[in-house]
């Protein structure tokens, strides 16, 4: 990893900046930090923290499972989907994010597949799913603290603001306390379902397990077991911070597809027994069945807790991976290098934080049912540009490639096909199962992404140009000090 220059003391005021020989003067080291690769922190426990919490988050959102299909349906739901989709996310965010272990996730992979103009499409896609999909978890979290003290609308958006501020802060302090806040939180979340599920075996009856719904809503069943373990693609994003990323990844990631399995599976067949009226089983449904399950509201309770906990640590999550991804558009040169600024301590981009908090707080204000309505076709198009990514750089390895690098995807392309064949049915699953203005918000974004490529990289050009002015020119000085610098050396 290639860490930052030390400091060299501080000019006078009066003192000019001095010029780099291609003439642009670079400001005072104190005040612009290049956007060089920041430190690599985030080791195994840390990532797996993230990941758990950037797809499963607990057992949270799974009751319309067993609505849907009854204990059979949502019990063969929560054990096949693990294989034939989240394994395929985990191997091919493990096999990109090793061949390219920086940030910027699925910007960097399809930059790489199929250049700018679709890496371009790929962040702007990722950018307004980014803010729809952090909305969520404000309003969540208010939510949550509702079921155990009443509010009024105004005091549930100040809770829902409070919240984003204090994810936004942990975020600025650093990507290392990010992995350690997600696996503090994770433990909470875990540990009413542990509670749940210990309990309620004690008073399980296997035979349960075998009953369904008579009229099964398939329909509903697979998109919410599909969107329950999706997002392990979002882990990738971050690839420049974590320590020996060849490594680390396959490890997390297969740490984290289990941990899931478990969190997810277990809950629902400790709960079935005591809690067999299946159409109970709707939204925030888990509080109802830890209480009948303890005899008392104490479990229910301590799930509401973990319900806050799980809020937190998913918005934790997303606007780190988030504004890693919007990072490797700056590095790529997609947009300005404004964006690229970061705190000298922290090593944050804070830039790309604040951008993607207001971003965030601003679709706060719709609707929670919209908001989810919204996300999903967003997700789908983000999947179908990494997986074919995917599929580009194997079939078709770039330059830069080491042909003695060991693939985590074994097998060649029978493998290949193997990992992106499930993936693909899941997706166009996924796709056939979004309502009209999920497919209405994807294709808005998608026809506004190509003026927004013109006109950034227009803003690109111009502050290449040294047309820029305030902080752009600072980065791009700054940039251009440093790879002189690194010229002069070699």
């Amino acid at each position: 990893t290639r860490h930052r220059p030390p400091s060299t003391p501080t000019p006078p005021p009066s003192a000019a900046p001095a010029p780099t020989p291609s003439g642009v003067p670079v400001p005072p080291p104190s005040t612009v930090q290049a956007m060089t690769a920041p430190p690599r922190t985030i080791g195994t426990l840390q990532l797996v923290g993230m990941i758990y919490f950037m797809t499963a988050g607990g057992g949270y959102g799974l009751e319309p499972l067993v609505a849907a299909g009854g204990p059979l349906f949502a019990i063969a739901a929560l054990l096949i989907t693990p294989l034939v989709f989240s394994v395929p996310q985990a191997l091919m965010t493990a096999e990109l994010s090793a061949l390219y272990p920086e940030d910027g996730g699925v910007v960097v992979w399809v930059h790489a597949a199929f250049g700018r103009f679709w890496a371009f499409q790929a962040g702007w896609i990722s950018l307004v799913n980014t803010f729809i999909d952090n909305a969520l978890y404000p309003v969540l979290f208010s939510q949550y603290i509702a079921r155990l003290v009443p509010m009024d609308a105004f005091v549930r958006h100040t809770l829902s603001l409070t919240m984003l501020t204090l994810c936004t802060t942990i975020n600025l302090l650093g990507i290392d306390l990010v992995g350690w806040a997600s696996v503090g939180l994770s433990l909470v979340v875990t540990l009413p379902f542990v509670l749940l599920a210990g309990l309620g075996f004690a008073q399980t009856d296997p035979a349960v397990w075998g009953s369904r719904v008579e009229h099964p809503q398939v329909g509903l069943l697979v998109a919410s077991a599909l969107w329950n373990f999706s997002g392990y693609d979002s882990a990738g994003a971050c690839a420049g911070e974590v320590i020996d990323a060849e490594r680390t990844y396959p490890r997390a990631l297969g740490m984290a597809v289990m941990l899931a399995v478990v969190t997810m599976a277990m809950p629902v067949m400790a709960a079935v027994t005591v809690n067999d009226d299946w159409a109970e089983w709707g939204e925030a449904f888990w509080v109802t069945a830890a209480n009948r399950i303890a005899g008392g509201n104490w479990l229910g309770n301590l799930v509401t807790v973990g319900g806050l906990a799980m809020s937190t640590g998913m918005l934790v999550s997303l606007i780190a991976t988030s504004s890693r991804s919007l990072y490797g558009m700056c590095t790529k040169k997609l947009i300005p290098s404004f964006f690229g600024y970061d705190l000298p301590r922290s090593h944050t981009p804070f830039i790309c934080i604040l951008f993607i908090a207001v971003g965030s707080l601003g679709f706060t204000f719709l609707p929670f049912s919209l908001l989810i309505i919204m996300d999903s076709m967003l997700y789908v198009l983000k999947a179908a540009f990494e997986f074919a990514s995917l599929v580009s750089l194997r079939v078709s390895p770039p330059p830069s490639h080491d042909p003695s690098r060991r693939s985590m995807i074994p097998f060649g392309r029978l493998g290949l096909a193997l990992v992106v064949a499930p993936a693909a049915a899941c997706v166009l699953i996924m796709a056939g199962s979004a309502g009209f203005w999920s497919w209405m918000c994807a294709g808005l974004t998608m026809v506004s992404g190509v003026p927004m490529f013109y006109a950034c990289a227009a803003a690109v050009k111009y502050e290449e140009e040294g047309g820029a002015m305030g902080l752009g020119t600072a980065a791009v000085a700054a940039v251009a000090a440093g790879e002189e610098d690194e010229v002069g050396e070699r």
